[in-house]
Formats: structure tokens, sequence, C-alpha cells
């Protein structure tokens, strides 16, 4: 009898899009693995308004290695939204974002055409916490 010796380890993690941008930031976020394919996405594909209204994205699924977390699945969802905090696109056929304001009452706002960047805080606060 043997025992199998594997350098990956599975790890069970709650991040939200702030978490995991600050992992890729840092160098500790890859995608090299046989099974990850390529970024596919095009701009017009890429919408990020589940994350701002806290709807469903699916898991992203990450192997420990050492000190580095390879992603086994969810490349083209983390790279959307990396892209999306470097202002390298702009929101498009987005629907209004209900809100409710300071008063009671409530109303829409429209983010067509806007990068993160141009965001009101309040939405940019929503995407970076929305937990995976």
């Amino acid at each position: 009898m043997f025992q199998i010796i594997s350098d990956l380890e599975k790890a069970k993690l709650n991040w939200t899009a702030r978490s995991m941008y600050q992992v890729y930031q840092m160098g500790n976020l890859t995608y090299e693995n046989e099974v990850q394919r390529g970024v596919v996405w095009k701009n017009d594909a890429k919408s990020i308004h589940t994350l701002i209204v806290n709807g469903f994205v699916d898991d992203i699924y990450v192997a420990k290695c050492s000190d580095v977390y390879d992603v086994i699945d969810g490349k083209n969802r983390s790279f959307t939204i990396f892209d999306f905090f470097e202002d390298k696109f702009v929101l498009e056929e987005i629907p209004s974002i209900k809100i409710r304001k300071e008063d009671g009452t409530d109303d829409y706002i429209d983010i067509n055409g806007k990068k993160y960047s141009e965001l009101p805080e309040d939405i940019q606060e929503a995407i970076k916490g929305y937990s995976f």
C-alpha cells in the first residue's frame, strides 16, 4: 500500500471580488494549468451587473500550490472583474440599477457607458464586496 503525494491542496475560500483582485495584484493568483482555457470573452460579453445586484455568479475554483493559488475554473469571470477594476471597458446593455435614497424613496440609475472609476462609490463598493 502507498500514499499519493500531491503539491496541490484544496482550499475553501470566501473571497470577495476585492480580496481576489488583491491576491492577483500580489502575483499569488495564476492560471497556469492544463485545464484552464485562455481569456475568450469579448468586452461586449463582459457584464458585472450580477455583482452589483448581488446575484448568482458561478464559483471560482482554485488549487493552492505553496503560496500561490492556481485557478482551475473561473479565468474569464475573474479577468472580467480585474479588467473592469482597471477601467479596461465600459458597461453596455446593463439594466438600470434600482436604489433606495436616504429619504426612503426608490429611484433608478443608468450606469451604461461608464467605467469602474466613473461609477458612484456605493456601486463600486457593491462590486468589490461581492462574495464568491
